[in-house]
């Protein structure tokens, strides 16, 4: 059974979409609001057209139907935030009752978030301050990274790929931006978008991690990295589970 973390990205992506409209809601019955003052000071004579009274009188309604849409937004935006915080807090005070611990222990969760989070830090920072040794103790015997070489069959044992690390002495920021983790049973397999700024450029690219539980933990086997525009999702549903009957012999 796979299992899909979002890690919040989709919550906070909600709540980034219902602030956005409550703010353009906002603005939206504020500039209406001032073209209706602006509109009634200037005044309009008896002789004006129908057209001429609709447009001194229209932004006032426009500008309460605007409003009513910002204060609208802004409740849901707030129950989001109370839902989410207090699915944290149960989470926190009984990790038996998140819908995932029935299938991935809460210890697994935790130590996969901590696995990648160091994978992104420890490189990252001036030369002198990155934690190469950490980085390396992260991987798996026998751990292999291909970043894209020249060809194919460029994956270097990840000894050498933190020793090239080490040598490069460059000043390095690597911040991930969004990740998908797949579970099964030791398993793991991440999809981490991420962005490197060096020497005041910055690039997108997306790894894929293949995580197992081991005794002491979980460790990186590998590491396929490439630009971020390599990267595609297809998703297919082929049938629903009661749906899928062998096939049958001809």
């Amino acid at each position: 059974m796979f299992v899909d973390i979002g890690l919040e990205h989709r919550s906070i992506d909600r709540d980034r979409r219902v602030a956005n409209r409550a703010a353009i809601a906002a603005l939206a019955a504020i500039g209406l609001g001032m073209a209706g003052v602006v509109a009634s000071a200037a005044g309009f004579r008896a002789s004006d057209s129908a057209v001429v009274h609709a447009l001194v009188t229209a932004p006032f309604p426009l500008a309460v139907v605007a409003a009513a849409v910002a204060y609208r937004a802004r409740r849901e935006l707030a129950a989001l935030r109370r839902a989410r915080a207090q699915g944290e807090r149960r989470a926190d005070e009984d990790p038996s009752r998140d819908p995932l611990a029935a299938r991935v222990s809460p210890a697994d969760l935790l130590a996969i978030e901590r696995l990648l989070r160091i994978f992104y830090a420890a490189p990252s920072g001036p030369p002198g301050e990155q934690r190469w040794d950490e980085l390396e103790a992260l991987f798996a015997r026998g751990a292999l990274l291909d970043c894209g070489g020249a060809g194919e069959g460029d994956a270097v044992p990840a000894g050498e790929f933190v020793a090239a690390g080490r040598r490069s002495a460059r000043d390095l920021r690597v911040t991930e931006l969004e990740r998908t983790v797949h579970v099964v049973d030791d398993v793991a397999v991440a999809m981490s978008t991420y962005e490197a700024v060096h020497a005041s450029r910055a690039s997108r690219g997306v790894n894929c991690l293949r995580m197992r539980r081991v005794e002491g933990g979980w460790r990186i086997e590998h590491v396929l990295c490439r630009a971020e525009d390599a990267f595609v999702t297809i998703r297919r549903a082929l049938a629903r589970p009661a749906d899928r009957h062998p096939p049958r012999r001809p």
